[in-house]
């Protein structure tokens, strides 16, 4: 019963990080305007703004204008939310908080990066007061050091500064073992990437999201995340 209420809890954030990051993409505020087609325009009512569900109602078109509608946000919706019941499913329940609001802060951080390959100021900040509230915080000197090595790499344009933001608060919130094979798998997926699209500039932090969920099950202590 638990694990259901987090998978609808999942869609639920899903949709609003793609609300969130849509509204951030074009400067408009949370409450204001009402969320629209696309295409007419018009403005669209609450049950055509349930997650996943809704699309599937409209049948992937638009009821107004039935002109076909994007799937991305379906996708996001029904991803997070088998993301977050499944993993949860095998964490203890103490550490759900935690793992869900880092997982969406991570998620609306990388739809951005992925969209604009830039990051909010507010969504930066403000998201990761959950994560270092949340977990016990560990500073060491590996960390202190790493410290150096991003402020370096910010200030030669290597890392921006939300890649830099991000591996820090990663870092102190799950400790060292755990970031270094979160850094790990991100760099290897960005590696690949990279060859494959021989694109160089590429936003990171999807990247690093990527290797916070694959070392999950190979952490050595799960009380880490």
């Amino acid at each position: 019963m638990l694990i259901t209420l987090i998978i609808i809890l999942g869609l639920c954030l899903g949709s609003f990080a793609t609300c969130l990051t849509y509204r951030s993409k074009y400067h408009y505020s949370l409450l204001y305007p009402h969320s629209f087609c696309e295409t007419c325009q018009h403005n669209l009512t609450w049950w055509q703004l349930i997650p996943v569900l809704g699309y599937v109602l409209q049948k992937g078109h638009c009821h107004f204008c039935h002109q076909k509608i994007s799937p991305f946000s379906t996708y996001i919706e029904s991803g997070f939310g088998l993301l977050l019941g499944s993993i949860c499913y095998f964490l203890p329940w103490e550490l759900w908080p935690n793992f869900i609001l880092t997982s969406f802060w991570l998620l609306c951080l990388s739809l951005e990066d992925w969209q604009d390959t830039a990051i909010s100021l507010y969504l930066l900040i403000l998201g990761a007061i959950g994560p270092l509230t949340l977990a016990p915080l560990q500073l060491s000197f590996t960390q202190v050091v790493l410290l150096g090595v991003l402020l370096w790499a910010n200030w030669t344009k290597k890392l921006g500064y939300g890649d830099t933001f991000v591996i820090l608060v990663l870092g102190i919130t799950l400790g060292d073992q755990t970031l270094a094979s979160i850094l790990f798998i991100a760099s290897l997926a960005a590696l690949i990437y990279v060859k494959y699209t021989k694109q160089h500039a590429l936003p990171f932090v999807p990247f690093l999201s990527l290797g916070y969920l694959l070392s999950l099950p190979v952490a050595l202590n799960w009380a880490k995340f």
